[in-house]
C-alpha cells in the first residue's frame, strides 16, 4: 500500500515548455533581437539540456552551467563576457520566465483529491530559491510535507540518495512511495534505483515505454493509485 506521492517540478507540475517559450521571445527580443526566435529557442533548448545533465552529473555548478549556457547561446558575441556579465543575463531572463510560469491545468485538482490521502512532496534540481518560488507563486507549495531541491543538499537526481533524503522527511520507505517525473534518467531511473515505483509523466506524448507506469496527465494517477 502506497503511502506517499512525490513529484518532480518542471514538466510535470509546472509548464515548463510553454513558460519558457514565452519568456525567451520576450528576452530573446532584448539581447538578440535581429536572431530568428526559433533558432534561438531551438539552441536554449538544447543548451539547456546538455549542461543542466552535466550539472545533475555534478560536472558542473549550478551557476557554471547557466554562464555556458548565456555564452553559447550568444554565439561570437558572448565569448567575451565575464562570468558576472553571464550571470546577470542569465538573471534576467529568470525574472522573464518567472512571470510566465503556470501550473498544468490537471495539477490543482488532483493535489487536492491525494492529500488527504497520501503525505506528499517534491524532488527537484535546480535553484533552491527559483523552485520554491515557483511553487509558493503558483499556488501549490501548500499541498507539500517534504520539499527537496538538489542545491540545498549538495546532490542531484538521478542520485538515489537525494530520493531517499525526502523520504526520511516523511518517513516513508521507498516501497511504500511513488515517484512521478517528466525525465527519463533523472526522474525514472533515479526513482528505480532508489527502490520507489516510477511514474513517467509523457505530457508530450513520446510513447516511451519502459518506465514501471507511465500516464498522459496526472489524472492517471487516480487511476493507478485510488
Amino acid at each position: 500500500m502506497y503511502q506517499a506521492i512525490l513529484f518532480d517540478i518542471d514538466g510535470t507540475l509546472i509548464d515548463h515548455s510553454s513558460s519558457q517559450r514565452d519568456a525567451l521571445r520576450e528576452f530573446q527580443s532584448s539581447i538578440m533581437p535581429d536572431a530568428s526566435f526559433d533558432d534561438f529557442h531551438k539552441e536554449w533548448k538544447r543548451l539547456g539540456k546538455f549542461y543542466f545533465d552535466k550539472y545533475a552529473d555534478g560536472e558542473v555548478t549550478l551557476n557554471g552551467q547557466r554562464i555556458c549556457r548565456i555564452r553559447e547561446v550568444l554565439g561570437k558575441d558572448g565569448a567575451g563576457i565575464s562570468d558576472e556579465e553571464a550571470l546577470g543575463l542569465f538573471e534576467r531572463y529568470i525574472e522573464t520566465y518567472k512571470k510566465y510560469w503556470r501550473p498544468y491545468p490537471d495539477v490543482k485538482p488532483v493535489l487536492e483529491c491525494l492529500k488527504d490521502r497520501f503525505s506528499l512532496g517534491v524532488i527537484s534540481n535546480g535553484d533552491s530559491r527559483d523552485q520554491r518560488e515557483k511553487l509558493y507563486s503558483t499556488g501549490i507549495a501548500t499541498y507539500f510535507k517534504a520539499i527537496v531541491i538538489s542545491e540545498d543538499i549538495g546532490m542531484a537526481k538521478p542520485n538515489p540518495l537525494i530520493f531517499s533524503h525526502a523520504l526520511e522527511i516523511l518517513g516513508i520507505g521507498a516501497h511504500e512511495a511513488v515517484y512521478v517525473g517528466d525525465d527519463i534518467k533523472a526522474d525514472i531511473e533515479g526513482a528505480r534505483n532508489a527502490g520507489m515505483l516510477d511514474v513517467y509523466i509523457d505530457r508530450d506524448s513520446t510513447g516511451y515505454m519502459d518506465a514501471s507506469v507511465r500516464i498522459e496527465d496526472l489524472y492517471g494517477l487516480m487511476d493507478i493509485l485510488i
